[in-house]
């Protein structure tokens, strides 16, 4: 049923996001669920405060890929917000 949901823009809170893995939580069906929204969404938006930056989770939602932006709160880390960005991937730290 899900695989028929379409959504323009989608905000996804996160547990863990990770330079190489993309994000992360603890639970496996709510990664499963996670990954079909961010499948139906033409944009995808993570929100994490700066704790959950660098950490991995132990299952992985999607690829890093599908990721357009970062929203964060100012003390996310230079070198990841850097790392975020050379990637493709738009940061907004507020």
């Amino acid at each position: 049923m899900m695989n028929e949901f379409h959504a323009d823009r989608l905000f996804l809170a996160v547990d863990g996001f990770d330079l190489e893995n993309g994000p992360s939580t603890p639970d496996l069906l709510e990664a499963q669920l996670n990954n079909v929204m961010i499948r139906s969404a033409k944009e995808v938006n993570v929100v994490a405060d700066f704790s959950k930056l660098g950490r991995r989770s132990v299952s992985r939602i999607g690829p890093l890929e599908r990721i357009k932006r970062l929203i964060t709160d100012n003390r996310a880390p230079s070198e990841f917000s850097e790392g975020l960005r050379k990637k493709g991937v738009e940061v907004i730290e507020a």
